[in-house]
């Protein structure tokens, strides 16, 4: 890319006029003009401010910069600090799926057959054979997890041997409960005969549930005293708790594709779910 297209889409992207470049740089929207149609350059001693207006470095401005994944980050980084809350994920996710847009293989004709457009969105694409893909959310269950195949094969993944008890664990309905609960509450440390009556499950199995739950990583045990009598308590923010949410959420996600999509390549569209934002 030419030096005057470099200036002319980097303006372009920052919404600035060319009298208001100038204006910054200190020359006149003429100049600038000049400078986009590859009639004359700027004058060296400008470059550093011209590189400041437009938010790039003299090395973007004559695209030689070399992109790397930490200068990604950086990038992705600052950008997501202009954001809010909620408003921070919901820019993050637009970026995931752009990036997954992006990448080779997945041209304009893949955005047609995919549904990208003002009124659709992808809300789950699984390849059935390489078992590679993304999950992205729809209405009733907004999150995206994303998986890559790991270097030995998903079979290396699927003879650990955890892997049965944590689908037990979470196939119990009392158990699926209280871990839905605890993905919505605050950190918190409660008895746990409370459990059952704040997840709308069995009270008889309360010392059970808490136990599955240790297991799971949802929450750490711990018996006191109290006014002399012993009482088991239940900590929701144990070490490691944010990797517990992370893992559910995902297990979620795909227990949830695989119930309602079945198997195969499909795509799925659904209108309540806003398109992808145009950079």
């Amino acid at each position: 890319m030419s030096f005057a297209e470099t200036v002319r889409r980097f303006r372009s992207d920052r919404g600035l006029t060319q009298e208001a470049l100038g204006s910054a740089v200190g020359v006149s929207g003429q100049a600038v003009s000049k400078w986009e149609t590859a009639d004359a350059m700027p004058d060296p001693t400008l470059l550093p401010a011209l590189a400041d207006a437009l938010g790039v470095t003299i090395d973007a401005l004559f695209d030689h910069e070399k992109h790397t994944k930490e200068k990604l980050a950086d990038e992705i980084r600052d950008y997501l600090g202009g954001f809010r809350g909620g408003e921070a994920d919901r820019e993050l996710f637009d970026l995931l799926a752009a990036a997954f847009l992006a990448r080779p293989g997945t041209g304009s004709g893949a955005r047609d057959i995919l549904g990208i457009g003002p009124e659709r969105r992808i809300v789950h694409l699984i390849d059935r054979i390489t078992a590679n893909g993304v999950l992205w959310p729809d209405a009733e269950f907004p999150y995206i997890a994303l998986a890559a195949e790991p270097s030995g094969g998903w079979a290396s993944v699927l003879r650990d041997p955890a892997i049965p008890e944590f689908l037990a664990l979470t196939a119990d309905p009392d158990v699926l409960k209280c871990v839905l609960w605890l993905l919505g509450e605050d950190p918190k440390v409660i008895e746990t005969s409370l459990l059952p009556s704040k997840c709308g499950a069995d009270p008889s199995r309360a010392e059970e549930i808490a136990e599955k739950l240790e297991k799971l990583g949802a929450v750490t045990l711990e018996t006191v005293q109290i006014d002399g009598r012993p009482r088991k308590l239940a900590d929701t923010l144990p070490a490691g708790s944010v990797s517990f949410k992370s893992k559910i959420v995902a297990f979620l996600a795909a227990a949830c594709a695989a119930v309602r999509r079945g198997t195969g390549t499909q795509t799925y569209t659904n209108d309540a779910v806003p398109p992808l934002k145009k950079r």
